[in-house]
């Protein structure tokens, strides 16, 4: 008796230890509706201590919502019946949270005094499965309005699924079109190009190929459609061959159009081009003669030209009629650190920027006079005033 005692002493305490440090909360319920024992992992999960919660009723966990269902499943468990669900329960501090529990009669003597179960939070799950659905959603959404058809073949090349967009880029309704051959429309000159594309996926898993094929639309019209497939076969996130594609039959008539204008005006431009090397020729035997009789009309001499080219001093020629600098001489460069073709450039409005603001009213006077003096082509008496040098700043300067 001692021994059996002591066996009976040992299981006890060996259930009490799995009870203690199990992961699932274990409950035990009388016929009223109050609990009779919980374990730790019951109590923590509620937001209770261990002790508080024999004698409490069980309708203080649930919600309005959840009450009916429960109060029914606990008369089943009452009347000798195992339940097993998930319900929304109400934590201590009043958030609602999704258990799954299971319940079965406790009994004593043979008569069912309450009932007694376990029960798991699965909120972490409730949550992965509603981000599942919400992505599936999406993921569903994107394809019902995309303007790319969708189509998965199996490894025989036979429809297995179309999605909506298909009846937009051929016309036919997808359901229509499960379990035909994914080639039955292709154009018969690139039926040969498309088929082999097909064998090269099915080779190759995971490989991705872009191909353009001619299809006919179910209004007998000729299309072109531009389509990216990859071996899903292996994957069974897709397990098939998997086609986007979207009709690409305006875009292809528009670069037809572009490069037969393209052709036109390439032979244009050529007939164009001879023309002007004709009239080029021509214009340099014009503007050879127009050099020379000017030169002669100016009366520059090489020798003068030497001198020019040669002074120390910057000797330019000022258009004042235009505004504009006809000729310089090398040694702006020396002087303001212009080459005379960077000086020319600078236009007589810009390089009169480079003159001391000082001295602009007196240098604009001294203009004036020129001009006045301009039907007797006497010259004024020499003037002094500074110029912004490219790289030195403001140097005085005689004119």
């Amino acid at each position: 008796m001692a021994k059996r005692n002591m066996t009976l002493r040992g299981s006890q305490e060996a259930f009490k230890t799995i009870v203690d440090t199990s992961l699932e909360g274990i409950y035990q319920v009388d016929n009223s509706g109050k609990f009779i024992f919980v374990n730790e992992t019951f109590a923590t999960l509620f937001g209770y201590r261990q002790e508080e919660l024999p004698g409490k009723h069980f309708v203080d966990m649930l919600s309005a919502e959840t009450l009916p269902k429960v109060e029914k499943m606990v008369q089943e468990v009452l009347s000798g019946k195992n339940v097993r669900d998930e319900v929304a329960v109400k934590h201590k501090d009043g958030h609602e949270m999704p258990v799954s529990f299971s319940a079965a009669p406790l009994r004593e003597q043979g008569k069912v005094v309450g009932l007694t179960g376990v029960l798991s939070d699965i909120s972490e799950r409730k949550q992965a499965e509603e981000e599942l659905r919400r992505k599936e959603e999406y993921y569903h959404a994107l394809i019902e309005n995309s303007l790319d058809a969708i189509s998965v073949l199996d490894a025989d090349g036979i429809m297995r699924y179309e999605s909506p967009s298909y009846k937009r880029v051929l016309g036919y309704k997808p359901e229509e079109e499960i379990g035909k051959s994914g080639f039955e429309y292709v154009h018969q000159d690139d039926m040969q190009r498309a088929t082999g594309a097909f064998a090269r996926l099915f080779q190759t898993p995971g490989l991705i190929l872009h191909e353009e094929v001619r299809v006919w639309h179910k209004d007998g019209s000729l299309h072109t459609v531009e389509v990216v497939a990859q071996n899903l076969l292996d994957n069974p996130a897709g397990e098939g061959i998997v086609a986007n594609y979207h009709d690409v039959t305006e875009r292809k008539q528009a670069e037809d159009t572009l490069r037969e204008a393209h052709d036109e005006l390439e032979k244009r431009v050529k007939e164009r081009t001879l023309e002007l090397e004709k009239a080029n020729e021509a214009l340099q035997v014009e503007i050879g003669e127009h050099r020379r009789a000017e030169e002669a009309a100016k009366g520059i001499t090489r020798e003068f030209l030497t001198i020019l080219e040669n002074s120390v001093d910057m000797i330019y020629r000022l258009n004042l009629q235009f505004g504009t600098y006809d000729y310089l001489s090398p040694s702006s460069e020396i002087v303001l650190g212009y080459t005379p073709e960077e000086f020319i450039a600078l236009g007589f409005e810009n390089a009169s920027a480079l003159i001391h603001p000082d001295d602009l009213e007196m240098l604009s006077q001294n203009i004036l006079e020129l001009i006045k003096r301009a039907p007797e082509q006497t010259a004024t008496g020499p003037i002094e005033y500074r110029m912004n040098h490219k790289q030195l700043g403001y140097r005085w300067v005689s004119d």
